[in-house]
């Protein structure tokens, strides 16, 4: 689903991506300088330009939030944690994934979601018609 426009709490602010079928938002983020080494300084930088973004789909309803950025990987895992610390002591979950930049990356990663909506859609297709573990269709 493309971006969508939500309020809460008379706030209105960007989805970029939504699923509300899987409670899935993705925000995403890109940096001027997506290779400068990440330093205290700059996570606490980082982190303080999503987190308001990041709470505001959790207090929506989202159950889980995607951060895509053009970060490189070490620098992407560093702001993840600090993120999902940031949000712990706020009393939001750390259901939160920070992609980096590697294209090929992204590709494995959604193809690996693709992969677990697919069992889950065949999953509740065979249950809304009633057949057993053993009749399943191949």
């Amino acid at each position: 689903m493309p971006m969508k426009k939500e309020q809460y709490n008379d706030t209105i602010f960007d989805i970029d991506v939504y699923i509300p079928e899987y409670s899935v938002g993705f925000e995403c983020k890109v940096f001027e300088d997506a290779f400068a080494p990440m330093t205290a300084p700059r996570v606490n930088s980082v982190v303080n330009d999503v987190q308001k973004q990041v709470q505001r789909y959790y207090d929506f309803g989202i159950q889980h939030v995607v951060l895509v950025t053009n970060l490189v990987q070490s620098s992407s895992k560093t702001v993840e944690k600090a993120l999902k610390k940031k949000l712990s002591e706020n009393g939001y979950p750390e259901s939160l994934e920070v992609i980096h930049k590697d294209i090929k990356y992204l590709l494995e990663w959604l193809d690996e979601k693709a992969d677990k909506i697919s069992k889950l859609l065949a999953e509740d297709f065979v249950k809304s018609i009633g057949l057993k573990n053993q009749e399943k269709i191949e």
